[in-house]
């Protein structure tokens, strides 16, 4: 028999920088993972950035996160999150990207 997969198994903390199309899409699909795959660790949504620090509070509710920062490197250096998605401008990337893998 089975354990029950929410106890049994790891997780690993989403941070989504990012609340516009792209951002609402990663964090609806992040969302469902759990239930939708059959995943080695399961997804937790961690945290949410956005410069508008009323934005990112408010879609870190709406979507699920546990919290929300308005300055995208206190995401990257948030010990709880293991996974980055980066879903602001493609110009944006080069400096969140590059931040998150040091």
């Amino acid at each position: 028999m089975r354990e029950n997969p929410s106890t049994s198994l790891a997780q690993l903390g989403i941070g989504l920088i990012g609340t516009g199309f792209m951002g609402r899409a990663h964090a609806l699909a992040f969302g469902n993972a759990n239930a939708a795959l059959d995943l080695p660790a399961r997804i937790r949504l961690t945290a949410l950035a956005d410069a508008d620090s009323v934005r990112a509070e408010q879609c870190a509710s709406a979507w699920g996160f546990d919290h929300s920062h308005a300055d995208w490197q206190h995401l990257i250096s948030d010990p709880q999150v293991q996974i980055v998605a980066i879903t602001t401008p493609n110009h944006l990337h080069f400096p969140m990207a590059m931040a998150a893998i040091a």
